[in-house]
C-alpha cells in the first residue's frame, strides 16, 4: 500500500492513477457504516512511521522508510 502510494505521488500530473487520487468521488453516499478508504490507511500508515506526503517524493528515502509496511494496528 505505501510503495504503491510513494508510486503514484511520484507521477507526473496529468497521469490517469494521480489525477483519480486528487479528485474527489462524486455522487451520494450508501447507507450504513462508511467504508475504510485507502487514502485514511495510508494516512494512519504515514503517521505510524512518521512521513509525510512531501517525503514520498524523494523515492530512496521512501522506498527505506516503507521496507517493513507490515506494522501492527495496535
Amino acid at each position: 500500500m505505501m510503495k504503491c502510494y510513494g508510486h503514484v505521488v511520484r507521477m507526473d500530473d496529468n497521469r490517469w492513477p494521480k489525477r483519480i487520487m486528487a479528485s474527489p468521488p462524486k455522487g451520494r453516499l450508501r447507507r450504513g457504516r462508511a467504508e475504510v478508504k485507502w487514502e485514511k490507511e495510508v494516512e494512519r500508515a504515514m503517521k505510524q512511521r512518521n512521513l509525510t506526503s512531501d517525503e514520498a517524493v524523494n523515492r530512496k528515502l521512501w522506498r527505506k522508510a516503507t521496507e517493513n509496511q507490515y506494522i501492527s494496528s495496535d
